[in-house]
């Protein structure tokens, strides 16, 4: 992100990001804290290809997509970007392996590689044998794996989450984190949106976003 500006209404705009520039590294684990209504959110937003800046460009990897139209940059966010959110966000009646292949749907794959691709990212994350199970016979902690192995199938250039251990006790949090290094590891840059206090200190650097700005870098 180079000098990014996010502002919304007309009459009376309210900015939500004022003149940000991050940029987040292959093999990255990237903490972004701040308080609620802070910023986080938005940034992470608009570094996923969700929402546009209101100003500013944001490149991935070195290509600037801002001024794609929006099936092009639907193309480059299915191709290089996963996210995990707080709330899983899985399909009820679809199987784990079924959520983590809706991430392949817009890949040009056939459905045969697309089930192998999905075994095995949910075989990086211990839930290769709940293949078949749905969001409802799984635990929290699970769904948010199931979520993880999502992000991860297409092998993207970086993660993005938002609070993906808000909703979870102390050892699930554990171990999705450690499940996020790991992809680290594996030279994808993730990006964390959290309150959590461990991440922070696990995290290779954090940033801190206070009323739309950056700053705390270290």
């Amino acid at each position: 992100m180079r000098s990014v500006w996010k502002s919304y209404g007309d009459a009376a705009p309210v900015t939500a990001l004022a003149d940000v520039s991050l940029a987040v590294d292959e093999g990255e684990l990237l903490a972004v804290t701040g308080r609620s209504g802070s910023g986080k959110s938005t940034l992470l937003g608009i570094m996923g290809l969700l929402d546009r800046p209101s100003s500013g460009e944001v490149l991935v990897d070195g290509i600037a997509v801002g001024g794609l139209p929006d099936a092009k940059r639907s193309r480059t966010r299915a191709r290089k970007i996963g996210f995990v959110f707080q709330q899983f966000y899985l399909i009820g009646h679809l199987d784990a392996l079924g959520n983590v292949e809706t991430a392949l749907l817009y890949r040009g794959i056939d459905r045969g590689e697309m089930r192998e691709m999905a075994a095995d990212a949910l075989q990086r994350v211990g839930l290769g044998h709940r293949g078949h199970h749905r969001p409802g016979q799984l635990s929290g902690g699970e769904q948010q794996r199931v979520a993880i192995a999502r992000a991860l199938v297409g092998d993207p250039s970086v993660v993005l989450a938002d609070e993906p251990t808000g909703n979870l006790d102390t050892d699930n949090a554990g171990l999705v984190l450690r499940y996020l290094e790991e992809a680290a590891d594996g030279k994808v840059g993730v990006v964390i949106a959290t309150h959590d206090p461990d991440i922070g200190a696990r995290a290779g650097r954090v940033v801190t976003v206070r009323d739309g700005q950056i700053v705390a870098p270290s």
